[in-house]
């Protein structure tokens, strides 16, 4: 069991946590942890973000063979756009 205490950061409160517990919980400097107050206690959950991966222009479209893309017209040109 590990005993922390509250403390004052800035115009709020922080508690920290070692950084033998973050390892075991599997977070680390910068991840976002959802916090929920249950039965009077306060749990934490780490939020995991997917990363995703987006191909280059010319990777997506390799071997498409479609008409070229072409202006649909649905805004006339205003201001410094019709210069």
């Amino acid at each position: 069991m590990v005993v922390t205490r509250l403390a004052r950061w800035g115009n709020s409160q922080a508690v920290r946590l070692p950084k033998s517990v973050l390892e075991q919980f599997g977070v680390a400097l910068g991840d976002e942890l959802e916090v929920r107050i249950q039965n009077g206690a306060i749990s934490l959950q780490p939020l995991h973000t997917r990363t995703v991966t987006i191909p280059d222009f010319e990777a997506l479209f390799a071997g498409y063979q479609g008409l070229p893309p072409c202006e649909d017209g649905f805004a006339d040109a205003r201001g410094r756009e019709a210069l």
